[in-house]
C-alpha cells in the first residue's frame, strides 16, 4: 500500500486514476525484471568462464595458446583466494582450489539474490 501511495505521489499527470498508476507500476516492474535477467546472465557467464578455466587447467592445457592465455588472464582469481593454491605445481594438470572457491562463491551469491528477489 505504501508503494502505491509513493508512486501515486510521484506521478505528475493531471489524470491520477488507477490505470495510470498501474501503467507506471508495470513499467517499473519491467525494469526490475530486466535488471534481474541481466544480473543472472552476468553471474552465469562468469561462472561458465571460471568453469572453463577449471576444466582446462585440469586437462593440462598449454598456456602458450593465445586463446587460452586470454581466458586465463581474464579469469585470474583474486589475490585473496590465490593463497589456496600455494602447494600446486605451476605446470601440468592442476586443480585450482581458488577457482573452485570462486565458482562456489558466485553460485552462493546467485542463489542469495534469487531468494531475495522471490521474497519481493
Amino acid at each position: 500500500m505504501i508503494f502505491y501511495i509513493s508512486v501515486f505521489a510521484l506521478y505528475k499527470g493531471k489524470n491520477r486514476d488507477r490505470d495510470s498508476v498501474r501503467k507506471c507500476l508495470f513499467f517499473m516492474h519491467q525494469n526490475a525484471l530486466h535488471i534481474r535477467q541481466i544480473t543472472a546472465y552476468v553471474l552465469g557467464g562468469l561462472t561458465a568462464l571460471l568453469l572453463a578455466r577449471l576444466v582446462l587447467r585440469l586437462l593440462a592445457a598449454r598456456p602458450d595458446n593465445p586463446v587460452l592465455a586470454a581466458l586465463l588472464t581474464i579469469t585470474t582469481p583474486p589475490r585473496a583466494l590465490v593463497a589456496l593454491d600455494v602447494g600446486q605445481p605451476h605446470f601440468g594438470a592442476i586443480l585450482e582450489f581458488s577457482t573452485l572457491a570462486l565458482i562456489v562463491l558466485l553460485l552462493i551469491a546467485a542463489l542469495l539474490l534469487r531468494r531475495l528477489w522471490q521474497s519481493r
